[in-house]
């Protein structure tokens, strides 16, 4: 059985009290709904706003994939939780997926390097995105392409570390294109992004979306 749990900061649903209409629970609830589906993954929740800001020894210990959803407290967790996450990453093999605007968080910095994207935009436009190596456990099960209705662009040069793998590529309805599902190893630990999934959007419904985060947490487990 795969330890997961799903580490959100809040912040969206702070700000935008109709998430939980689109996303029952609130993302982080919500996230482990879907995950719950696979019968190998036992997976809890934990909070920006919980004690130890959610991410506490115990919890971390008890961990064998971090899934991250966060957003607006990118840069608010302190130094001596990023530390404790980057050890068991590092040190000892935790896996860790990183969802959408967690690619900006302080976490992501200490552990991958400088990340972002040259721009975004959001204005609810289409995003396809393309399965570039099919044969990764991360793609398994997942269609050659698949679209979001309405989604947030992020664009190219993305400045982030080369990846060891990049699993997805997204193409945009005003143009752009984008690395849009990348691996990273770091130490022991596997460390999958996965750039759709912007709150204010249902892009986090879609059954691909879910089984992408599903082989995601599999595969950082090296379950997969």
């Amino acid at each position: 059985m795969i330890r997961a749990t799903v580490w959100c900061d809040g912040s969206d649903e702070a700000r935008h009290p109709e998430i939980p209409q689109i996303y029952p629970g609130g993302i982080a609830r919500y996230t482990a709904g879907y995950l719950r589906e696979d019968a190998t993954l036992d997976v809890r929740v934990s909070a920006f706003q919980d004690a130890a800001y959610g991410l506490g020894d115990d919890l971390l210990q008890a961990t064998d994939v971090l899934v991250v959803y966060s957003h607006f407290f990118n840069d608010k967790l302190p130094q001596d939780r990023l530390d404790a996450v980057c050890l068991r990453v590092r040190e000892e093999g935790m896996g860790l997926v990183l969802l959408h605007s967690a690619l900006w968080m302080n976490l992501t910095r200490q552990l991958v390097g400088p990340c972002g994207y040259a721009a975004y935009r959001e204005i609810g436009e289409r995003e396809r995105v393309w399965a570039v190596l099919p044969d990764h456990p991360i793609a398994q099960g997942i269609p050659a392409s698949f679209e979001f209705q309405h989604s947030e662009m992020y664009q190219e040069p993305a400045g982030f570390p080369r990846p060891d793998d990049v699993i997805f590529l997204s193409w945009y309805e005003g143009g752009e294109a984008s690395r849009a599902g990348v691996t990273w190893t770091r130490g022991k630990g596997r460390i999958f992004y996965f750039s759709p999934g912007h709150a204010m959007y249902d892009v986090m419904q879609s059954a691909n979306y879910h089984q992408v985060v599903r082989n995601g947490v599999r595969w950082a487990a090296r379950e997969a």
